[in-house]
């Protein structure tokens, strides 16, 4: 039992195994319920730093369908293709409008990414790099970087 726990690894593990199995197979638990997102985020932590999660741990983590270690490189690869979906359905344009009412999401996700971008540019801290930048100019007929509101 891990200290300030009630609950055994393998307890926890069940719940998570239940969790998925009433939210359509999402791992995704909240880490601000102090419980089981707490304690799946720790595991995720000492997975990433290589200390505290056994080899079995891992590779019952890993046996989970739709299981993902990094969370923010799984949300990234999401908002990719659904980018990439879009410029399938506009003839290669990348050029989400802002606000667009189909997938605000994907249109808040694109503005975002303008924004980092632009940070990254004037030598600022960012949440992107030139690889992930790369990345979005390959999709369809290249992503636009410039202050785009208009209407695909």
């Amino acid at each position: 039992m891990a200290a300030g726990s009630d609950f055994t690894w393998d307890e926890r593990f069940d719940q998570l195994v239940v969790y998925a199995s009433q939210h359509a197979g999402s791992y995704s638990v909240p880490d601000h319920d102090g419980g089981l997102g707490t304690w799946q985020m720790i595991q995720r932590q000492r997975r990433r730093k290589d200390t505290g999660i056994t080899t079995e741990h891992i590779e019952k983590f890993n046996a989970l369908p739709g299981f993902e270690w990094d969370v923010r490189e799984a949300a990234w690869r999401r908002m990719v293709e659904q980018l990439k979906l879009y410029a399938d359905q506009h003839d290669g344009c990348c050029n989400v409008p802002e606000g667009w009412p189909e997938n605000p999401q994907l249109a808040k996700w694109v503005s975002h990414q303008r924004q980092e971008a632009g940070l990254l540019n004037q030598g600022k801290k960012a949440k992107i790099d030139f690889e992930r930048i790369s990345e979005l100019d390959d999709i369809g007929n290249g992503f636009k970087w410039g202050g785009f509101a208009g209407a695909a």
